[in-house]
């Protein structure tokens, strides 16, 4: 039997189970979801002709900044630790 899969084998990660995989991805999500939101308001904004709309822009700007972080965050480590 093989020692990576078998029921006392405690290393997640050569089983295909990386939890810092996991919570990078977990992140990105909620991060993406945030930004999302965001973009939401903003339509609402502009469908209701709020002639304030741009004020988004800012809250826009951070929430793409912390996606771009986490995405390169998420993708190096999958790339480095092999997972």
């Amino acid at each position: 039997m093989d020692p990576d899969v078998s029921a006392g084998s405690n290393n997640r990660t050569r089983i295909g189970i990386c939890e810092e995989k996991h919570r990078l991805l977990e992140e990105l999500t909620y991060i993406v979801r945030e930004l999302l939101t965001i973009q939401e308001q903003q339509f609402r904004a502009i469908v209701a002709k709020d002639a304030d709309f741009a004020r988004f822009d800012i809250l826009l700007e951070m929430a793409s900044s912390r996606k771009r972080a986490a995405k390169y965050e998420y993708l190096n480590h999958v790339e480095t630790h092999g997972c």
